[in-house]
């Protein structure tokens, strides 16, 4: 084994201590809200990606020509 895999297998375990936290119900409206707006981009972003492919399914046709 190498000296670089040997060391990523170590783990190490620190305490920590959490602040400025909030429950769940807290954040669910953030997460729902971001949630939207990536779904959002997605449908804008696959729609340019269609239209995309279909112009190269087009110039590829004049090609053939």
């Amino acid at each position: 084994m190498s000296e670089t895999e040997d060391e990523s297998s170590k783990t190490v375990v620190m305490p920590a201590m959490m602040t400025c936290t909030t429950s769940l119900k807290e954040e669910m409206p953030n997460m729902k809200a971001i949630l939207e707006k990536l779904t959002k981009e997605s449908t804008k972003k696959e729609a340019c990606i269609k239209l995309q492919e279909e112009k190269i399914a087009k110039l590829t046709g004049k090609l053939e020509k």
